[in-house]
């Protein structure tokens, strides 16, 4: 049986940590190049790191070890405050992947799924109201309760699906089967076929902030599809777009695509209009993918690839100036960034060579903090992902 403890945790304000009681006893409410492998916090905001020495604030290591750095199932009651969850194995030798779930400095780490060895899990989303998690797992979708238990098994048999996308009320998942749209509810009934437009892309579908369409990329295209009938309106002509997430306010969809004079490029287009808007420097970087949205919507953060080494770049623009993007953080490769629910911090995955880990930075490109999560338990992208729990009692 797997032990569980209580203690205190702690929650994040801005950058720093500070204790909040929990429990019910509770009283009241880049760049880790030390030759330690401490983590370097940098306190000037240069996308190189250096500075400030940060240590674990509650004395466990960021290598797996200390009191609150294990490796076993997360305490009851479920985590609170601010958390990344992303895949990993469990030692050198696993020939799994399970998920973890851990504050954003990479301490107080808890294996949510702890599986069998042989499955490998990947892409975790929570649900926008924090309940639950949704995976991907040998050709079927799961979800889980917050702490990891009652984990059920949502679509049938091996089903080729794709990562899961949450509605925004935490009711129904959208996913892809053998190349088409298909909705269901959170607890797997009522799976139907939304849309039979092919999908190539492994991009999971974007919900519109009113649940009522999805965004997919279909034939090179980005199209929106209605929910309740599967009507589509194409929304683009460029023939090879892909990976379309809409904003929060529902206006717009970002999206990759190569254009004439450059290789690829994130651009976005007005739904109600059409109109598409260039939002990469081609003087900055090479190829530009995968747009993150901010939560307020005025920002986008994405990958490139810069014309320099290291060639690894995170560009942040504001739909205030969306000609005027700006390199945020760079390493020798980068993907998958996701802004935090704050808007405060931005996640990335960070590969050098063989080794993976994850990094955050300020969308103004401060303070950034490389976790430095042991070698030997990540090797491949972590794709991590955001999770704002209730807060500690």
């Amino acid at each position: 049986m797997i032990q569980r403890r209580a203690y205190c945790r702690i929650a994040l304000s801005g950058l720093f940590f500070t204790a909040a009681a929990c429990g019910p006893s509770a009283p009241g409410g880049p760049d880790g190049d030390g030759p330690d492998g401490s983590v370097s916090l940098d306190d000037g905001g240069s996308p190189d790191g250096g500075g400030l020495d940060g240590g674990s604030p509650d004395g466990g290591g960021l290598d797996g070890s200390g009191p609150d750095a294990g490796w076993t199932r997360p305490p009851t009651p479920a985590p609170c405050g601010l958390r990344l969850t992303y895949r990993g194995a469990r030692d050198q030798f696993d020939t799994d992947e399970d998920l973890y779930i851990s504050r954003p400095d990479g301490t107080e780490r808890y294996n949510l799924t702890e599986t069998l060895a042989g499955r490998l899990e990947s892409d975790p989303q929570w649900a926008p109201d924090g309940s639950r998690l949704a995976f991907f797992a040998q050709g079927a979708i799961y979800t889980m309760a917050a702490d990891g238990s009652d984990e059920r098994r949502v679509t049938p048999g091996n089903q080729v699906v794709s990562r899961p996308a949450w509605s925004p009320d935490s009711r129904r998942l959208a996913y892809f089967f053998s190349g088409r749209l298909m909705v269901m509810n959170a607890d797997g009934t009522g799976a139907r076929q939304v849309s039979a437009l092919g999908v190539t892309t492994e991009a999971p579908p974007s919900w519109s902030p009113d649940g009522t369409q999805l965004a997919i990329a279909s034939t090179g295209d980005v199209y929106a599809v209605r929910v309740s009938d599967g009507a589509a309106r194409r929304l683009t002509m460029f023939g090879q777009a892909g990976a379309p997430v809409w904003s929060p306010d529902g206006a717009r969809i970002a999206f990759a695509t190569p254009t004439a004079d450059h290789n690829v490029g994130v651009h976005m287009v007005e739904v109600a209009t059409g109109a598409v808007t260039r939002l990469f420097d081609p003087t900055l970087s090479v190829t530009e993918s995968q747009p993150s949205w901010s939560p307020d919507g005025r920002a986008l953060v994405y990958r490139a690839t810069l014309y320099s080494a290291p060639t690894g770049g995170l560009i942040h623009v504001t739909m205030a100036q969306p000609s005027a993007p700006r390199l945020i953080y760079r390493a020798e490769g980068l993907s998958g960034p996701r802004w935090s629910p704050d808007g405060t911090r931005i996640v990335a995955d960070v590969v050098e060579g063989a080794t993976y880990d994850l990094a955050t930075v300020n969308p103004d490109g401060s303070q950034p903090l490389r976790l430095n999560l042991p070698r030997d338990r990540f090797r491949s992208p972590l794709r991590p992902i955001w999770g704002r729990f209730p807060a500690c009692r």
